[in-house]
């Protein structure tokens, strides 16, 4: 079914608080109770990542509670929904799940103390902490003392080349076998996990791929080449001049395991979630989430929200990277009007109108936003369905995101090899910007279609039905138009592509798996639809709640066995 009209209020049958709030641990896998039915192309297994407890009582006096301010602070737990095919003795899918706890020692920590020492993305908004306490904090190095003592839960990467010997690759590079699974966040911490058990395994920083990857901040969202298996991200150093910040962009070989920088520029720093990839470059766009103070700011306010600005004077900055083997650094600059972002959807090569042979027109499309006040929202106080404070945001259409696009026109193919400043700007084209209410967040392609010209994205949908993520919506990119599905009460997740092999002639010949909480009944399912039609076609029901997550990840059977 459909969701209604956007502007109206029905949020009394969308209770969500029990997502915000888990304490359960699934360390056995369980198998799951199931309706409808889940195709044998989707075996494998899911991996979520999730919220744990909101609230942790300390042990000093076992009155003080300290409590999770922002939904990017959550402490992070993981699940792991393994889909089993048919076998001999039992000839239906079935599913089982577990899940664990991923930074213990961060629990731990704050039981004894009350609060968080490390840096977060929200303020604390603790006012029992003492000016004496922040300035302790300051001072106080990022702790490392095991694989479970960092906070680490956004984005995840299997068998993350560089930092995986005992992968073992297909002669194109991308791995055959899953041997270790990667967390990845918005800093240069990576966290490897047990791909069965769940369990924290170890904690690197991004300079052991490469030394000059000495900076603070990362993408969350490194770019993956399906192809390849060639993983690219970027690396932000603050504290830099002229402008605060220098940008490595930096390549790790799926085939070798070698990183390579293919480029460092100085710009303003700024809070990047995401990166676009095409056939022969990789983009970094510069939007407008900018630190105060060239980052110094980060560091006396112990988080990223209140170092932060949004500036509407100046406009997001758009750099081209050389991918290929001639590695010719940035190529190509480009500014548009300023917005925010979180995630990137996909980006393709087009002939350009340009007279020169060589050049081509880049097209890449993004969710964007009018400013950075959707952070402010994503206080938990703020998305609550039995929360007074959310009454601000669940109707107001202001803070949601638009589908749009853009063109970068006339980026050369050859050439000499660039050093120091990046080219001078040019001007990028908006193509168009979509609804809102309806635009897709946490997206997913078909990822046959990653870095090609494309039909189909798949995403949650944020409508004001509810006062968070109320159903999941199909986006035909070159139609402008979209089918949904949506529940009343049911709080959706990241719909994840899983391609049907006998329908690989068709874009959208899959199914989505979500992980979705009926809130009525305080239980979280497995959701499969088809993606062609956005209908359902089964589910399994865990006994317990799934707290609210960012991303996941299918791997295929075939990397199982």
């Amino acid at each position: 079914m459909g969701i209604g009209d956007p502007t109206t209020n029905h949020w009394n049958n969308w209770p969500n608080s029990a997502g915000f709030d888990v304490r359960e641990q699934v360390q056995t896998p369980v198998f799951l109770p199931m309706t409808g039915t889940i195709p044998a192309y989707a075996a494998g297994v899911l991996y979520r990542n999730g919220l744990g407890p909101r609230d942790v009582h300390a042990d000093k006096d076992g009155r003080r509670v300290y409590r999770v301010s922002h939904w990017f602070d959550n402490l992070s737990q993981v699940h792991r929904f393994e889909i089993h095919p048919p076998s001999a003795t039992n000839p239906n899918v079935t599913v089982s799940h577990n899940s664990r706890l991923t930074c213990d020692k961060v629990v731990e920590r704050i039981k004894r103390e009350a609060r968080r020492t490390e840096f977060t993305f929200g303020p604390d908004r603790d006012p029992c902490q003492t000016l004496f306490q922040k300035a302790q904090c300051f001072f106080r190095p990022q702790p490392k003392d095991s694989p479970s003592s960092l906070c680490i839960g956004v984005a995840f990467a299997p068998n993350l080349p560089g930092l995986d010997a005992k992968a073992k690759r297909s002669e194109k590079g991308v791995d055959s076998k899953l041997t270790t699974l990667f967390n990845l966040s918005d800093h240069d911490m990576m966290q490897s996990l047990d791909p069965r058990t769940l369990e924290p395994l170890g904690v690197a920083e991004q300079r052991v791929l490469h030394p000059a990857l000495k900076g603070q901040l990362s993408g969350a969202h490194a770019a993956t080449d399906p192809e390849t298996g060639d993983f690219f991200n970027y690396n932000l150093y603050l504290g830099e001049q002229p402008h605060g910040g220098t940008y490595r962009l930096f390549v790790v070989s799926a085939k070798t395991g070698k990183t390579d920088v293919l480029a460092k520029f100085n710009h303003t720093p700024a809070y990047i979630h995401s990166m676009f990839l095409t056939e022969h470059f990789v983009v970094l766009c510069v939007w407008n989430s900018f630190f105060r103070s060239f980052g110094a700011a980060i560091l006396w306010n112990r988080n990223l929200i209140n170092a932060m600005q949004y500036n509407r004077s100046k406009p997001a900055t758009w750099l081209v990277v050389d991918r290929t083997p001639a590695r010719r650094g940035v190529v190509a600059t480009f500014e548009t009007p300023p917005f925010f972002c979180f995630h990137t959807i996909n980006a393709f090569e087009e002939a350009s109108a340009s007279s020169a042979s060589d050049t081509v027109d880049l097209v890449a499309d993004l969710s964007a936003y009018d400013s950075t006040e959707i952070l402010t929202r994503f206080y938990i106080d703020n998305l609550l369905s039995d929360s007074p404070a959310a009454e601000k945001f669940g109707a107001d259409l202001s803070t949601r995101p638009v589908y749009r696009r853009y063109r970068l026109p006339g980026v050369s193919l050859s050439g000499p090899k660039t050093t120091g400043k990046p080219p001078k700007p040019l001007k990028g084209e908006e193509v168009f910007s979509g609804p809102k209410g309806y635009a897709p967040e946490l997206q997913t392609i078909n990822t046959a279609r990653a870095k090609r010209d494309y039909q189909f994205v798949y995403g949650v949908t944020d409508s004001g039905q509810s006062t968070f993520l109320d159903g999941l919506v199909k986006w035909d990119v070159r139609n402008r138009t979209y089918t949904t599905w949506s529940e009343p009460g049911q709080t959706t997740s990241e719909p994840i592509f899983v391609p049907d092999p006998e329908r690989s002639d068709k874009e959208d010949g899959g199914c989505l798996l979500s992980v979705v909480l009926d809130g009525t009944e305080g239980k979280s399912y497995l959701l499969v639809l088809d993606a062609e039609t956005m209908k359902e076609m089964g589910r399994a029901t865990v006994d317990g709640v799934v707290g609210f997550g960012f991303h996941g990840i299918h791997v295929p059977q075939k990397m199982l066995e």
